[in-house]
Formats: C-alpha cells, sequence, structure tokens
C-alpha cells in the first residue's frame, strides 16, 4: 500500500465507508490492533470497532487516518479529462 494509486483505488469516492476501508488496510499493514488505535486516538476499543463497521459516526476517520500516518496526494493532471 505504499503506492498512493493503491490508497486511491480505495477512495473512489468520498464515502466514509471506503475510507474505513482505508483505514483498515493501513492499520493491517503496520501491525496495528483496534485496541492500539483507540489508545492513540483516545478512543475506546468498542467505539473504534463500530466506526470500522459503519455503525457509529465516521466524521472522525481523517484524523484516524492521520495518526497512521496516512497522506494523500491529489493530482489534477490525473484528474483532467484527456
Amino acid at each position: 500500500m505504499d503506492d498512493p494509486r493503491e490508497i486511491a483505488s480505495l477512495l473512489p469516492t468520498p464515502s466514509h465507508l471506503k475510507m474505513a476501508e482505508l483505514i483498515r488496510a493501513e492499520m493491517e499493514r503496520q501491525g496495528c490492533t483496534q485496541a492500539l488505535l483507540a489508545r492513540a486516538v483516545g478512543r475506546s476499543p468498542k467505539h473504534v470497532n463500530q466506526v470500522l463497521n459503519g455503525k457509529a459516526s465516521t466524521h472522525e476517520l481523517d484524523y484516524w487516518a492521520h495518526v497512521l500516518g496516512v497522506r494523500f496526494v491529489i493530482s489534477l493532471a490525473e484528474a483532467r479529462p484527456t
């Protein structure tokens, strides 16, 4: 998942469920458990689980991605129609 194109493929829409998939993939890549992420973001493991499974508000996912070190690169050249 180090290639930004691979990460971008997980986010074809601004869907928070896709963002949760990205978070899960990055957690797996780093060997990070939900309990460890919960400690890092100051939330309960139950809350982290609920958010990642779409059962609680997902407005925190961008912050969680930041905590995990995920960086997004947006290229306008690639977004323009040919």
